[in-house]
């Protein structure tokens, strides 16, 4: 008879197989078809080279992303120089950039080192050995919004890497490391700002401290680097402009890999009202939005000395993954970090919470989703398994108030 680790490991063997042999077929297909295949990384490159990547007037670039998203990489821009500045000055456009041997060559060394670092801090999650290792590096290499990532070549993969080192060193016993882990949460929001909302995740802990210092490091992060970029700290005011008309762009909610709650409430009322912008959507949205923030500032309040530790990690990156208006799918490869831990605690999970949470996670990281850029149901996932860590979360606490109202009659009884 199977034991529950042999039935585990044989599953993950078989996914393994299933998300490798599909993702082969998917990347063979996309390469031929899509000759824009990597082509964000080309965005990212450009904004390293041209003088001011805020102010349009180099070609009308404009970038909605601080300095550090970018400066980081000046390296890899320099490997493809010669192929990015002929992309920016419009002499070869971006499928044929997307062919070039010293841009593929660029990206790929900067996807190896990001996808090195992942699966070195798995390996140290789970510690797993031998053929159980092999199936997890397929599977997370396979991962759907990882692969999504790849085939787009953007640079949140670093953010990601940031984040799960974050998490990975949050709870370590030596102190330079958790300061080290408040660093690269830092790290993480100077990329893309909306990180900012894992910061929740220290009032779980009452790391009060922590939390104003990491503070401090993305202030740091965020505006010193400006003074790289010519015209320096006027800039700001370049970028928020930048960011306020994409974020304003209405044509993105309804886009079938756009993942946030405003697409869903867009969706939603596109079905019922024939357009995606009403006032019901405008309801739906912020009642969900506003309601998952509360839900979760309420959920790290009364998780503190909780047992359940996966679910305020999955419950703080789908609030940030969910909240922001525009929001594609490739922010859902941060997920990968609360599936490592799942993984690698999954003896400590109720029979049903091994199942449902494991569902939940091959339906937001098949591969399939990955070539026809199709995120819809991995979206109504994520809301439910948002709201699943809620009532966990909430159970246990009022489980809690129920056992200590229970001690607490039994000790007034025996000492009458």
């Amino acid at each position: 008879m199977k034991t529950t680790k042999d039935k585990f490991t044989l599953g993950l063997i078989i996914a393994a197989i299933l998300f490798g042999a599909t993702t082969f077929i998917l990347f063979t297909i996309r390469w031929m078809v899509d000759g824009q295949v990597f082509g964000d990384f080309a965005e990212t490159l450009s904004f390293c080279l041209v003088k001011n990547p805020y102010n349009g007037e180099t070609n009308n670039i404009m970038t909605i992303y601080p300095p550090f998203a970018f400066l980081p990489l000046i390296l890899f821009a320099l490997i493809a120089k010669k192929p990015i500045s002929g992309y920016i000055n419009g002499s070869i456009t971006l499928t044929e950039l997307c062919k070039e041997p010293l841009y593929i060559l660029s990206f790929m060394l900067f996807h190896i080192i990001c996808t090195g670092i992942i699966l070195y801090v798995a390996i140290k999650i789970t510690k797993f050995r031998g053929i159980k290792l092999a199936a997890l590096i397929t599977i997370t290499l396979c991962f759907a919004p990882l692969l999504f990532t790849f085939f787009r070549a953007n640079n949140i993969v670093l953010a990601i890497v940031f984040a799960l080192l974050f998490f990975w060193l949050y709870d370590s016993e030596k102190r330079w490391q958790r300061e080290l882990a408040n660093l690269f949460l830092a790290c993480c929001i100077g990329i893309k700002i909306y990180p900012a909302l894992l910061l929740l995740y220290f009032i779980k802990d009452r790391r009060f401290m922590d939390m104003l210092k990491t503070f401090l490091y993305t202030l740091g992060i965020l505006f010193v680097p400006f003074i790289l970029i010519d015209g320096g700290f006027a800039n700001i005011g370049e970028l928020w402009n930048n960011f306020s008309q994409f974020s304003g762009e209405a044509d993105r909610a309804l886009s079938a890999t756009n993942i946030s709650i405003d697409s869903l409430a867009s969706k939603i009322s596109y079905l019922l009202l024939g357009t995606g912008t009403s006032t019901l959507q405008s309801i739906i949205g912020q009642v969900l939005k506003y309601g998952l923030i509360l839900s979760t500032v309420f959920c790290m309040i009364v998780n503190k000395n909780s047992k359940l530790k996966i679910q305020p990690i999955i419950l703080v990156l789908l609030t940030y993954n969910l909240f922001q208006s525009i929001s594609y799918a490739y922010v859902f490869g941060y997920l990968i970090i609360p599936i490592l831990f799942y993984i690698a605690n999954i003896d400590k999970f109720s029979t049903f919470n091994k199942f449902f949470y494991g569902i939940c996670f091959v339906l937001m990281g098949l591969p399939t989703y990955a070539l026809f850029d199709w995120f819809i149901l991995p979206q109504i996932v994520a809301i439910i398994l948002a709201a699943k860590c809620v009532y966990d979360i909430t159970s246990e606490f009022i489980k809690q108030i129920k056992s200590n109202k229970t001690q607490k009659t039994e000790e007034k009884n025996s000492n009458i």
